[in-house]
């Protein structure tokens, strides 16, 4: 595959597209190509970030991010657990390197790390980067002391965060996901005449029921809530000494709601709606009220 590197946008429409096209295997979840190329637009509209040159990615899943974020870059390492872990959303790091080798970036690096202990000397990078890995990680003050260790004077870090409305929009997410499960159950006990533990089963899959389990490294619900505000994000990156350039939405519709009641076609539509809810991500008055937050801070010295 070659990729002419210039527009960012254009870049990250061809490699998309050609993902999609040629690559849907390497996918850990449906389209999740287009919903990383609509996340790393967002972000990339918060700050100028072509001048990181030397680029890290911590928990990169298949690394698609590091993928659109490779443009003009001199160096691109990306970074996860080398095992599948269900419980930290770890899919390992094979989907990661294939992605990269199939897409023509074999000069990516892959390396297996933790996002605690990372296995690079101090200041190596210009730019650390993360898209929706702080809220799984348990110790997010090692995580962050280490990525302000790696980072090179004035260097950024760039993350994408779940929002207290994400969380607030789980209840009713939640409830239409148990509707459509019953459902699908209904007609399958219907079917076999038995409804195998069937409470027992729910009880141990939906602990907090009648709330949802929590997303992320959090004892439940309410602390979730309470730990995905603006406010805490910020906090969280104050008090490991960055300076907190950005933090707003990079996304104010809510698009996982959309995706669950018209599948592929809320997908569409949201994409129709990009530009107007980007607009949105820009007003003051919802600066602290978006699904996601895109965050972008600088080392302080």
């Amino acid at each position: 595959m070659s990729i002419r590197k210039d527009g960012s946008d254009d870049y990250i429409a061809r490699i998309t597209k050609f993902a999609i096209r040629h690559l849907e295997h390497l996918q850990p979840w449906p389209y999740q190509f287009r919903r990383r190329a609509l996340e790393v637009r967002s972000l990339s509209r918060l700050h100028n970030l072509s001048a990181a040159g030397r680029v890290l990615e911590i928990g990169c899943g298949n690394a698609f991010g590091s993928a659109l974020l490779s443009q003009g870059r001199k160096q691109v390492v990306a970074t996860d657990l080398a095992m599948e872990d269900l419980r930290t959303h770890t899919i390992g790091l094979q989907k990661a390197r294939s992605l990269l080798d199939q897409l023509d970036l074999g000069w990516c690096e892959v390396i297996a790390a933790s996002a605690g202990s990372l296995p690079f000397d101090g200041r190596s990078f210009d730019m650390v980067f993360s898209l929706f890995v702080l809220e799984h990680v348990l110790d997010r003050d090692t995580c962050l002391k280490e990525t302000y260790r790696l980072l090179d004077d004035d260097g950024l870090v760039v993350t994408a965060v779940p929002g207290s409305m994400w969380t607030i929009t789980a209840i009713p997410r939640f409830y239409l996901y148990l509707v459509q499960r019953l459902l699908a159950r209904a007609v399958s006990s219907s079917r076999d005449g038995t409804s195998l533990g069937f409470w027992r089963l729910f009880r141990t899959r939906y602990p907090h029921f009648p709330f949802p389990n929590p997303h992320g490294a959090y004892r439940n619900y309410f602390q979730e809530l309470t730990r995905q505000s603006r406010g805490y994000w910020v906090d969280l990156f104050q008090r490991n000494r960055f300076d907190v350039l950005e933090c707003r939405p990079i996304m104010v519709l809510p698009l996982c709601m959309l995706q669950m009641l018209l599948g592929e076609l809320g997908l569409d539509l949201y994409e129709r709606l990009f530009k107007f809810d980007q607009w949105l991500a820009d007003r003051r008055f919802l600066r602290s009220y978006g699904q996601f937050f895109g965050i972008v801070a600088r080392k302080r010295r």
